[in-house]
C-alpha cells in the first residue's frame, strides 16, 4: 500500500493504529484517538458520527488487511465490518 499523510499530518498506518480498538470493539478503552480530538471510551454513539464513518472509508482497508497478518485463534466480526460495512 501506497504510503500517504491523513488530514491529521501523520500516516495512514499511525491513524490506524489510533483507530484500532474502535473499529475492532466500537469503544476506545485506552483514549488512543485523543490526539485527534476525539472521545469515545464510553462507545460509539448511534447514529455512528461522521468522523467514524470517514475514519473507516479511509483507514478500514488498511485495517483489515493488517487484522489478517494476525489471525486470532477465535476470530470475529470487527464492530465497524459489522456495523458500516465494507470500508469502500
Amino acid at each position: 500500500m501506497k504510503r500517504r499523510r491523513t488530514v491529521h499530518g501523520m500516516s495512514e498506518v499511525q491513524e490506524t493504529a489510533l483507530w484500532d480498538c474502535v473499529f475492532e470493539t466500537g469503544t476506545d478503552f485506552f483514549s488512543s484517538l485523543e490526539p485527534l480530538g476525539l472521545n469515545y471510551w464510553q462507545g460509539v454513539p448511534e447514529p455512528v458520527p461522521i468522523d467514524v464513518q470517514d475514519a473507516w472509508r479511509r483507514l478500514g482497508a488498511r485495517f483489515l488487511a493488517a487484522r489478517a497478518l494476525h489471525p486470532s485463534p477465535h476470530p470475529r466480526v470487527p464492530w465497524a465490518l459489522r456495523e458500516l460495512g465494507s470500508p469502500r
